[in-house]
């Protein structure tokens, strides 16, 4: 069912991939707060077998404990900082909003 976000991924492993996470977290320790940081590492853990994740906030907001806008907030700050990307999916069969897919972006040299 979930074969489909393979498509979207930017590394040929998961450790690659949790490697390019820990890259953002140092590169930007000073400008993500915790709730950033584990907002990522709700990503990055589910993102493990396919290298993306789709996830609805109501999950992350479970999975860490915080409300929808803090959620929301760390998401766009991670896309500002060009750790993740956000794709909206919509479902094949009934053409409606499906949870959005995210993805760890690699790390750039600057």
């Amino acid at each position: 069912m979930t074969h489909h976000l393979k498509q979207y991924s930017h590394f040929d492993s998961a450790s690659e991939m949790e490697g390019a996470a820990v890259e953002h977290t140092t590169l930007h320790w000073n400008e993500m707060t915790k709730s950033d940081r584990k907002v990522l590492d709700v990503i990055v853990s589910h993102s493990e077998e396919y290298g993306a994740a789709k996830l609805r906030c109501k999950m992350i907001e479970e999975a860490i404990g915080r409300s929808n806008a803090t959620v929301r907030r760390a998401i766009n700050k991670l896309i500002k900082l060009n750790v993740i990307r956000k794709f909206h999916y919509l479902h094949p069969v009934n053409c409606g909003i499906d949870a959005n897919i995210y993805v760890v972006l690699p790390v750039r040299a600057v």
